[in-house]
């Protein structure tokens, strides 16, 4: 049996002709938009070395995410301004307090009271610093609860775009805020 030689170039080449997704969202103003096995894979060799800004993005909020500081759930967020980034976040204690996984838990009705999500840690970093986000994209490794949504809606967020839905009951309620905030909410599958 021959063997095919597998370099790098080549299985670069294989990913970028597999065609695995696109934007599920009809609301998405990225609807349709193509992502290849290549573009879905941090630290995959890129097929082209220019990586689309939502597939730079969003790879710096999954690396982002590897900060959390809270166990049960590792979340990074990346606020972006004109394709530059303004603030990063993820899940964990606020700024200067003790973190879950030194001092444990806080468990107050099944959810951890020192956790702060990674959406309301980007607005305080941002607010704190004195950066505005009005107008900002927002890239997320999972899906927002509804009260970040809110957060980021108030804040003035226009586009929201979130790499993994955990929770789909979440979704009617985050699309109704997102809606009735005039934000672009892109769900990638």
């Amino acid at each position: 049996m021959a063997t095919v030689p597998t370099t790098g170039a080549t299985v670069a080449k294989l990913l970028s002709e597999v065609v695995l997704v696109e934007c599920a969202n009809p609301n998405c103003s990225r609807h349709g938009s193509r992502w290849t096995a290549a573009e879905l894979l941090v630290g995959a060799a890129e097929p082209d070395p220019r990586p689309s800004w939502d597939k730079q993005f969003m790879d710096i909020a999954v690396i982002t995410a590897r900060r959390a500081t809270c166990d049960r759930s590792h979340v990074g967020c990346v606020v972006v301004v004109d394709n530059r980034i303004v603030s990063t976040g993820y899940n964990g204690a606020f700024h200067g307090a003790e973190h879950c996984d030194d001092v444990g838990h806080l468990m107050i009705k099944g959810k951890c009271a020192r956790t702060v999500h990674a959406e309301m840690n980007v607005v305080a970093d941002a607010a704190r610093r004195g950066v505005s986000i009005d107008g900002a994209t927002v890239y997320l490794t999972r899906e927002p609860c509804a009260m970040c949504l809110k957060l980021l809606v108030a804040a003035g967020v226009v586009r929201v775009v979130v790499a993994e839905v955990i929770k789909p009951s979440y979704l009617p309620e985050i699309e109704l805020f997102a809606a009735a905030g005039n934000v672009d909410l892109c769900i990638l599958p």
